[in-house]
């Protein structure tokens, strides 16, 4: 399938603000911190902990840091 011009913009549009995503994405920092809030109120056993449709992983981030003996796999 041959990508049109408007195609190649979209792509090239995405590739240029993944690069600072993390640095602009405010509103999905406060939003995991909230959720990895949420989950350590809730008794989560150990063992593997798999964030699905992870991103850039700030939600496996924010759980890690809240529960620091636990590592998270991240899965985009």
């Amino acid at each position: 399938m041959r990508e049109s011009n408007w195609d190649k913009q979209i792509i090239q549009n995405f590739d240029a603000a993944a690069n600072n995503y993390n640095t602009e994405a405010d509103i999905q920092k406060e939003v995991a911190l909230k959720l990895a809030t949420v989950c350590s109120i809730h008794s989560i056993p150990p063992g593997i902990w798999v964030d699905l449709a992870s991103g850039t992983g700030l939600l496996a981030e924010c759980l890690e840091r809240l529960n620091p003996n636990q590592s998270i796999i991240r899965l985009d």
